[in-house]
């Protein structure tokens, strides 16, 4: 009569370096559990491969090189894999083992059971040190996936809720940042956080406004491509609410972010080739009379939705900074304590629109037609924001608002 291995050994197993055991005892051990196994492996884990250099090791392993070396019955034929795609990592087409079979075992164990791997070696008779290599094998071979959600704390979903109750907003959309005090991680996490949540702000079909800034660059930058005509695409028509902004950046100017925000949400984008203020009001009405630029005027009455950045008061504004209204223009704002802007529309501390020479020479969105909008949402954060952010809240300016924790802590402080 044949010998079975005892319990918990290692003739059950392919890990020949773990103790004593025969060529011929490794390949009894590739027989009717170790199969079922093979099988399990190949049914929940169909992507399970052999990846380089692991796999290499691994098909040396389990693939016999000569005749048993312990007498008795002929050692079973491993069967053949049944059909169904394994691929490694490089996309190679590989076979699946009981090898496998011991690696989805062991990681099963330790990620889905959450054993120790001291307790997953007891459990399958193996050495501490095994299981660990037999995991990182696992990774290698591509059975282990990770998926990370950037954890929104509770503070950051009851601060959201507050700031609706507080402002009689629609909606509200508050983020946790590691170092608020690092500007551009500041930018970036807030426009993830906005471009997570355009799929549940905006609507298939809808006109979008989209004014310029930094956020709304990281905004843009973080939007998930869409294909097409795809069920996932939004097919919106997105149109610049203004002009290019004197010398900042291209990249934050409101037609770049038109056109690329439309094309990651499968839509299309108006373009807007004009300077956010002319030389004269003449220059300015011969602008907003261009074909191209007269269409996206025109759609300006037709917005369901502006995302649009809050600009800071007049000593730190990027409207300043890049050489728009300089000289005469800047003076009168200060005079007029400018406290914030919406597309390049300064207000005062109470709210009320600056009056200022450069009016009729701006290329953008009017400001009574900003008003009538039905949806403005602001996406901004920062210190040198908030009593910006506070006064356009106040004064109903933002039907939403997304922004970071500490911002958001701070407009609800008063």
């Amino acid at each position: 009569m044949e010998r079975r291995p005892a319990g918990g050994g290692k003739a059950q197993g392919v890990e020949g370096d773990d103790g004593p055991g025969t060529r011929g005892e490794e390949e009894k051990g590739l027989g009717r559990r170790s199969w079922f196994r093979a099988c399990l492996c190949f049914t929940f884990v169909p992507n399970a491969c052999l990846a380089s250099p692991a796999g290499r090791r691994l098909r040396m392993e389990t693939t016999p090189k000569g005749p048993a070396t312990s007498k008795g019955p002929a050692t079973p034929k491993e069967p053949a894999t049944p059909k169904g795609p394994s691929t490694t990592r490089e996309g190679r087409s590989i076979p699946l083992n009981a090898r496998m079979a011991r690696l989805y075992e062991a990681a099963r164990l330790y990620y889905v059971e959450r054993l120790t791997q001291a307790e997953v070696a007891a459990r399958l008779g193996l050495s501490r040190s095994r299981v660990s290599r037999l995991l990182q094998e696992a990774w290698e071979a591509g059975l282990i996936s990770v998926s990370l959600t950037y954890p929104e704390a509770p503070s950051t979903r009851d601060a959201a809720r507050a700031l609706k109750a507080r402002f009689g907003l629609a909606d509200a959309r508050v983020t946790s940042v590691d170092d608020p005090a690092d500007a551009a991680a500041l930018r970036r996490r807030i426009g993830q956080a906005a471009a997570a949540a355009l799929p549940e702000l905006l609507e298939r079909g809808q006109v979008v406004g989209i004014s310029w800034g930094r956020t709304l660059y990281e905004m843009v930058q973080a939007v998930e491509p869409t294909a097409g005509d795809g069920p996932a695409s939004l097919g919106v028509t997105v149109v610049p609410l203004l002009g290019a902004v004197g010398e900042a950046d291209p990249r934050y100017q409101a037609s770049f972010l038109a056109y690329h925000l439309a094309r990651a949400l499968g839509g299309m984008a108006l373009p807007f080739h004009a300077p956010a203020y002319a030389d004269t009001p003449d220059g300015a009405a011969t602008f907003l009379r261009q074909a191209a630029i007269s269409r996206a005027a025109q759609l300006w009455g037709a917005l369901d939705v502006a995302l649009v950045g809050v600009g800071p008061s007049v000593y730190h504004s990027p409207v300043i900074q890049a050489g728009e209204l300089a000289g005469p223009t800047l003076l009168e704002l200060i005079r007029q304590k400018a406290a914030g802007e919406l597309c390049t529309h300064f207000f005062d501390e109470q709210g009320e629109l600056c009056q200022h020479s450069a009016h009729d020479r701006f290329v953008g969105i009017p400001w009574a037609q900003l008003r009538r909008v039905p949806r403005v949402i602001g996406v901004a954060g920062g210190p040198e924001k908030i009593p910006a952010l506070r006064i356009a809240l106040e004064r109903g300016y933002l039907t939403g608002l997304i922004t970071d924790l500490k911002t958001a802590e701070a407009l609800l402080a008063e």
